[in-house]
């Protein structure tokens, strides 16, 4: 019985290390989009911003 507790265990070990991959790379490409639009320079975001303001009135 021990056994097979063990290897349940390794198995929910493995899906956590999975899950915190997939979380790790999503913090990642957040990252990267940040950088591009800073590198875009505020633009893009001026334009939104006109287009937010825009829509409310």
């Amino acid at each position: 019985m021990g056994r097979r507790r063990r290897k349940r265990d390794e198995e929910e070990e493995e899906e956590e290390e999975e899950e915190q991959k997939q979380e790790d790379e999503k913090e990642d490409q957040v990252e990267e989009e940040k950088e591009v639009n800073q590198v875009e320079g505020g633009r893009k975001g001026e334009v939104e911003g006109r287009v937010q303001w825009g829509s409310e009135e």
